[in-house]
């Protein structure tokens, strides 16, 4: 097993936490998913790091971004932690690193930003992985999702964070990973963001609002052009927060215009399925890559 290391860049004046493992002429970059102060348990580059551990066996370089308002990962004062604020973050990110085009592999809103990062640069883009991701699935009118309503007090808490945890996964929350987000639960991104929720009433509102302004975006670039790089989708079949049927409309609708599109179920697993599934997922998004040098009619 590689060690990650942590390292630290600024970019556009904030410091910016990452972890790096691996080493290769090629790059995967991984985004997490999570809305600082509103999601129950504090996302960051930790939540990769069961995922990372296989990939760092092939010839690849591996860096999972703390994103804005995560971690170790600061925002401008009052600046809200939007998914156009992420993604111009991971282009800036990316420049700054000089990795060339980049392997994207996004988890839930950091499947959308993956997106949107490819749309708006595909010359630092060389594919997309969208993990478990309702936040660029179409919702329709569904119900609010119940599965992580009424967290315990105190949030952010180890048990309460442990109970966030439990209930997004098929199996026992990892104790490693556990440890990180109650760290993360610590940091100045977090505390900053929650005194920001706290004086802005609209906080919530607003960063929803940002959420559907995004994905119609680029389900508007899906049908007037298309996601410039190829993509490939993978879902938990156990996923209590989106399911199954989301993820084969999302795919229909990036496949309608990206012929370089496959959509990928893994069985037992649920929303942190690279977490509960790591060798399977590396796998899976292994085949993908191999795929890259075929030719897709």
């Amino acid at each position: 097993m590689n060690t990650l290391c942590e390292e630290t860049l600024v970019v556009d004046g904030l410091t910016t936490r990452l972890l790096r493992g691996g080493s290769g002429p090629a790059a995967i970059v991984f985004l997490h998913g999570g809305v600082p102060a509103i999601t129950p348990f504090c996302s960051g580059g930790h939540i990769w790091t069961n995922a990372i551990t296989p990939f760092s066996q092939s010839d690849l370089s591996l860096i999972a971004l703390d994103l804005p308002g995560h971690g170790g990962s600061t925002l401008h004062e009052g600046a809200l932690p939007t998914l156009e604020r992420r993604s111009r973050h991971v282009v800036a990110s990316l420049e700054r690193l000089g990795l060339g085009a980049v392997h994207l592999i996004g988890h839930n809103e950091g499947g959308l930003t993956a997106l949107c990062v490819a749309i708006d640069r595909p010359d630092l883009v060389r594919s997309v992985v969208v993990v478990a991701s309702p936040a660029a699935a179409p919702s329709g009118d569904l119900l609010d999702n119940p599965t992580l309503a009424y967290p315990p007090s105190p949030l952010w808490s180890r048990e309460s964070q442990r109970w966030a945890l439990n209930r997004l996964s098929s199996s026992a929350c990892d104790e490693l990973l556990l440890d990180a987000c109650v760290g993360a639960s610590k940091s100045g991104a977090h505390l900053r963001a929650l005194r920001m929720a706290s004086d802005n009433e609209m906080y919530s509102t607003m960063l929803a609002a940002d959420l559907l302004t995004t994905k119609a975006r680029v389900f508007t670039t899906c049908r007037d052009s298309r996601i410039p790089v190829p993509v490939q989708l993978i879902w938990g079949h156990g996923d209590p927060l989106t399911s199954v049927d989301q993820g084969l409309h999302l795919f229909r609708i990036i496949a309608a215009t990206q012929p370089a599109t496959t959509f990928h179920v893994l069985s037992a697993a649920g929303h942190l399925v690279f977490n509960e599934k790591p060798r399977l997922f590396q796998s899976t998004v292994m085949g993908f890559y191999a795929s890259l040098t075929m030719s897709f009619d």
